[in-house]
């Protein structure tokens, strides 16, 4: 038994050493999206609207002009970057910004630094749920086992590499989790006080913190019987610190609802069912394996896609039974705390789109504790499989084959990863990566695009970080339209929507000659990118 479990450790930490490689090879090579050059724009405490002012204000910029206001520089203050929140986007707590910002300023401003604090991050994940597994399992075999899982979960690595707040969030639901159950059976006032602060944190760290907060709540009452115990009283003490040091953002919140639930209302906009559910799937494989298709990641054909269309067959029935086995294995205080968990940060997402419509619960950001949660339960589910005496040898040669599935799915989703110039997190971005190799083929391109679309702002800023230095990008508004320069070689223009008004005013003009170039086609909100080749008719002999 202490030679397997020696073994299983020897495994484990060469999981964990595979998932900080994967984390960090190439971490800046991926395509630097919208949300990524907002989370940047954020920190160095500038106001979107004043960037995109000065941004696309008809001016010729270098790629490495174009990105100026994403750096940090001794202009702008700690104090910027809350009021830039506080501003602009008060449904995003400061507590990730304002880290990036001192990151930053202590490690150098370049792509690779910005990524490595998120990824940095997600390592602190690995100890946070063996924690938090041995607080519900009393198990390190299982602790050991749903470390290396998660060091290595391809939906992990993906948020680890993301300049957002994810990664964090994960490290903070678990250590908040773990606290709360150390709390409950230790009864001390420490442990209430690292609860306090923990969940104070995540407060500040992700908004939908507070729906992890009355899961929390919900358990601590259930299991203690609707009673007003030491324990409840305890809770409620340590909950109502978290929420006194969350108050000045919580005002800053209350001040701002409106504003929150327009910037938010995009999540609501209807879509097919089909595409919805196609989503819940690709997302939760992705906890395990990444078979995405290159071309569209955002749809799944079973027909077509038979490699992925295998794993669903296999995960989905352990998935199912693993929850059955932790009901059926364990202790009603832990089954029900993975439960609630699920239930309280899922339904309040999942009932609105099925009542109102919308696509809240195929964003999956949203549903970190769902997946966290999930692969704390399979965890637990092969953990007792290996080492259970009891399990006869061919069953448990049949887990070991499930172990050895699952986590190559994951290696090879990891080497994947570490490779791919994109990803499906990358959302209305994704195709960016192509679109600059279309424009880097030419000698001295000139990219064009709207300034009135929030779409085109963030991709060509996006842009400026894959495109060479000879290329030049120019912001417009559709009124002003630019002189085009002779010095180009090609002249492009880059459209996301059907109807955006610049191609058709060039057309009108009736000196330039406008051609679809190039166009990617995605299923992800129905978008159709496209590149538009300009030729001026005065010199359309030359450009020939």
């Amino acid at each position: 038994m202490n030679g397997k479990g020696t073994g299983w450790r020897f495994l484990i930490i060469i999981l964990a050493i595979l998932g900080i490689i994967f984390r960090f090879v190439n971490l800046d090579k991926n395509v630097y999206w919208g949300d990524e050059i907002i989370s940047s724009t954020r920190s160095a405490g500038y106001l979107r609207a004043e960037a995109i002012q000065q941004l696309f204000n008809g001016k010729i910029y270098r790629p490495k002009e174009f990105q100026r206001y994403q750096d940090i520089n001794e202009e702008r203050s700690v104090a910027d970057t809350i009021r830039s929140l506080a501003v602009e986007a008060p449904e995003h707590t400061p507590l990730y910004f304002i880290l990036g910002r001192f990151w930053q300023q202590l490690f150098g401003d370049s792509l690779f630094v910005r990524r490595s604090l998120p990824a940095v991050l997600s390592l602190l994940a690995i100890p946070a749920v063996y924690w938090l597994c041995l607080e519900l399992f009393a198990s390190r075999e299982t602790a050991w086992i749903v470390a290396g899982m998660l060091a290595i979960s391809p939906l992990q690595i993906l948020y680890a590499q993301e300049v957002r707040a994810y990664s964090l969030w994960s490290v903070l639901i678990l250590v908040s989790s773990a606290a709360l159950l150390s709390a409950i059976r230790r009864k001390m006032l420490g442990n209430w006080g690292i609860y306090a602060i923990s969940l104070s944190l995540a407060f500040y760290t992700y908004m939908f913190s507070a729906l992890l907060a009355i899961a929390h709540g919900i358990y601590v009452f259930y299991t203690e019987g609707l009673r007003l115990t030491k324990t409840v009283q305890s809770y409620l003490r340590a909950s109502l610190v978290a929420a006194i040091m969350f108050l000045p953002w919580g005002l800053v919140i209350a001040r701002n609802i409106f504003s929150i639930q327009d910037a938010m209302h995009w999540t609501a906009r209807k879509a097919k069912n089909i595409y919805v559910i196609r989503l819940w799937i690709l997302n939760l494989m992705s906890n395990f394996v990444e078979l995405r298709n290159p071309a569209d990641p955002f749809t799944y054909n079973a027909l077509e896609d038979f490699t992925l269309t295998y794993f669903i067959v296999l995960i989905f029935p352990i998935i199912g039974y693993a929850f059955y086995w932790l009901c059926q294995q364990t202790k009603q205080r832990v089954w029900t705390f993975i439960l609630i968990l699920i239930a309280t940060t899922v339904f309040p997402l999942l009932l609105p789109d099925i009542i109102l419509g919308g696509q809240r619960t195929s964003i999956a950001r949203y549903l970190i504790p769902l997946y966290l949660s999930i692969q704390i339960t399979i965890a637990y589910l092969l953990a007792s499989k290996l080492t259970d005496r009891r399990v006869k040898e061919s069953q448990r040669q049949f887990w070991q084959l499930m172990v050895a599935l699952v986590l190559s799915g994951s290696i090879f989703s990891g080497i994947a990863i570490a490779h791919s110039p994109s990803s499906w997190t990358k959302y209305a971005d994704y195709y960016n990566a192509q679109i600059a190799e279309v424009i880097n083929e030419k000698p001295r391109p000139l990219l064009i695009g709207d300034g009135n679309l929030n779409t085109t702002q963030s991709r060509l800023i996006s842009l400026s970080y894959l495109l060479k230095p000879d290329a030049r990008i120019q912001g417009v508004f559709p009124l002003n339209l630019p002189d085009f320069s002779p010095e180009f070689s090609d002249i492009f223009v880059l459209t996301v929507r059907r109807r955006e008004p610049i191609i058709p005013l060039l057309m009108q003009t009736g000196y330039y000659r406008v051609e679809e170039f190039a166009k990617w086609e995605m299923s992800y909100k129905r978008r159709i990118i496209r590149l538009w080749k300009v030729t001026p008719l005065f010199d359309e002999t030359s450009q020939n």
